[in-house]
């Protein structure tokens, strides 16, 4: 059973134009098979789950007669990957969809699936390989040899786009190796693929009526 907690309603500070700027760029490249790569800087996993959960959602519905595949890769279980779950189950439950678990953290719409994989709990069992998006949560705690070893061979699809949310800072992180290309892509003139939504974790109390 789930606790319910009590609590102030949190206000959140927005920059809503780099917000939709990034769901802009994001939806484009999984739509249209682009396959770029983006970089987000945030400040914790909450901040991704409020800003993708509807992204993940409506993906498993629209993909639900093409199967299309999607992943999340994350560093805890218990700190990320199952929040995460939670909340795409709820919003899909919101939205009316019919879904169920299929296989190891998996949910399933039709024929469209979104695995969750954790660093310290690896899933036992097949997984479908990501064609649609891949995101990494926190990406500067996942471990840089094992994402290389591990996930970046089963990421291989054609116009699979990637997503690493992840703090800036952390020397010799996958977030930072990613996170340089962005910037080196920009200064090349390409479109925009880095994005600072830290704005979005900040929480101010409602202030009384």
């Amino acid at each position: 059973m789930l606790a319910t907690v009590e609590s102030p309603i949190p206000t959140r500070i927005v920059n809503t134009t780099e917000r939709e700027e990034f769901g802009r760029a994001l939806l484009k490249s999984v739509t249209a098979r682009e396959g770029a790569t983006f970089t987000v800087d945030v400040q914790d996993a909450a901040a991704v789950t409020d800003l993708i959960t509807g992204l993940r959602s409506w993906l498993l519905v629209i993909g639900a007669g093409t199967g299309i595949a999607s992943a999340t890769v994350s560093p805890t279980f218990l700190g990320e990957t199952f929040p995460a779950m939670l909340s795409l189950v709820r919003e899909l439950e919101r939205s009316g969809a019919t879904w169920r678990p299929s296989g190891p953290r998996t949910v399933q719409v039709g024929e469209a699936k979104h695995v969750f994989v954790s660093r310290d709990r690896p899933v036992a069992g097949r997984t479908p390989n990501p064609d649609g998006i891949i995101e990494v949560v926190h990406a500067h705690r996942v471990d840089r040899d094992w994402f290389h070893e591990r996930v970046s061979p089963r990421c291989q699809a054609p116009g699979l786009t990637r997503v690493f949310y992840g703090r800036p800072g952390v020397t010799g992180s996958i977030y930072e190796e990613v996170r340089g290309e962005s910037f080196r892509i920009a200064e090349a003139g390409e479109p925009q693929r880095h994005f600072d939504l830290r704005a979005f974790d900040g929480f101010t109390a409602r202030a009384a009526a």
